[in-house]
């Protein structure tokens, strides 16, 4: 009798995503048991392939697979073709990996160095820092943001190693807290997180073609606030912009962002340490005063491929019975419609097999019952060190016509009948 397997079991052992398994069933690398809705395997069948996978003998899922456990470091191509802007992340990256230093350590540190050099603090002597004075902090917000973020660390080496991250030269770019962090990450930690940093072009756009001054702009997975830091060249205030990540030092970085962007005004930031997908829920924690009920806008890069536990899937099943793929983009875009208010748009980026993979029949049929599709952009390979077929896919709140044209790539329309 067969040992049998299912997909995420599979994908667990092999060390990839649930997408990559089913395209090496495509490619015949893998043979399932059964097809269908429930896919198995033999366990015996998926040690001998991570065997061969582990002795290189398929050299090209080798690479597939080690991704997840690499601790290889590369700053976004975007930014590494700026030559000083990519030296100083490399400098600065080499620092902390030469004087093994933490994570969260570095990330703080260098952020008292930004808030220093922007003159939102005023001092850069660490002792002083860490009093936590008011007299060295702009305003209380700073102060407990800082203040908050330092307690997840505990007391850490007071010594010339991490004091010394006080002293480098921070290059001057719009997110450089983000793209540091984003240098500074293992490629396994964006693997297994599905996080990778977005082109700002590809973002230029996005808010270029739809964000107005006074709009409610939510990134439901904001990451250290990319897309949420471009909406401020549009929007009014401060107060109306919006996100969430269950990530604790994105958060960090990302209200420190709006903090310097907004630096003449004294606010709280409104991003939250939330999961989107578990913890926010519409018919409650949306009625207070802290949260809007819905959103003008929604905007974001999802997660793909997120590898859930049992007890997360358990509850997605329970909140989402419509998704059948556990695909996380899926969840994102099904909870994103439902914030939008009627007319509402969304802009998401995603794989592009997201438009033909039986799959994701399931995403498709929310999509064209709930919505209209504005616009469709093919972009190709865009993010650095992966290899999936990247989309921008455009949506508008309202009831969906039978006639309804859609904005393939640049000036390209096609008639298609949603009903």
């Amino acid at each position: 009798m067969f040992n049998k397997i299912n997909i995420l079991q599979t994908s667990e052992i092999l060390g990839v995503s649930n997408a990559t398994i089913r395209n090496w069933i495509k490619h015949k690398y893998l043979s399932p048991l059964s097809k269908g809705k429930d896919i198995v395997f033999d366990y015996k069948e998926v040690k001998i392939l991570k065997e061969k996978i582990v002795d290189g003998q398929i050299a090209r899922l080798n690479k597939r697979a080690n991704k997840r456990n690499s601790t290889k470091k590369f700053i976004p191509k975007k930014y590494a073709d700026e030559e000083n802007l990519a030296n100083n992340l490399t400098i600065i990256s080499a620092h902390i990996s030469q004087k093994s230093l933490g994570l969260l350590e570095s990330i703080f540190l260098l952020s008292l160095n930004l808030l220093f050099k922007e003159k939102l603090i005023f001092s850069n002597n660490l002792d002083e820092l860490l009093s936590f004075q008011a007299t060295f902090y702009k305003n209380n917000y700073l102060l407990k943001i800082i203040k908050d973020f330092y307690s997840q660390i505990g007391k850490f080496s007071n010594d010339q190693r991490y004091k010394s991250i006080l002293e480098l030269d921070i290059p001057s770019h719009f997110d450089i807290l983000g793209l540091l962090y984003q240098s500074i990450k293992s490629e396994g930690e964006k693997a297994k997180q599905g996080s990778y940093y977005t082109p700002k072009d590809i973002v230029d756009d996005i808010i270029s073609d739809y964000v107005k001054g006074t709009d409610k702009v939510l990134d439901p997975c904001c990451g250290t606030g990319q897309f949420l830091l471009n909406a401020s060249e549009f929007i009014s205030h401060p107060n109306n912009i919006y996100g969430f990540d269950i990530d604790p030092i994105a958060i960090f970085i990302s209200k420190l962002n709006l903090i310097i962007k907004y630096k003449t005004l004294d606010f709280n930031p409104h991003i939250f340490q939330k999961d989107t997908l578990l913890e926010i829920d519409n018919s409650t924690l949306f009625s207070t005063s802290e949260y809007p009920a819905n959103y003008d806008l929604i905007i974001t890069n999802p997660p793909w491929g997120l590898h859930f536990d049992n007890g997360t899937i358990s509850a997605l099943k329970s909140i989402y019975p419509h998704i059948k793929s556990l695909e996380s983009f899926s969840y994102f875009l099904y909870k994103s419609i439902e914030m939008l208010k009627e007319g509402g748009i969304l802009s998401f980026i995603l794989p592009e097999s997201i438009l033909n993979i039986k799959l994701h029949n399931d995403i498709r049929n929310t999509i064209l019952k709930n919505t209209s599709i504005l616009k469709i952009v093919k972009l190709g390979r865009a993010f650095t060190n992966v290899f999936t077929n990247v989309i921008r896919i455009d949506l508008k709140k309202n009831s969906p016509t039978k006639d309804h044209k859609i904005n393939i790539t640049s000036d390209s329309f096609y008639r298609i009948v949603q009903e």
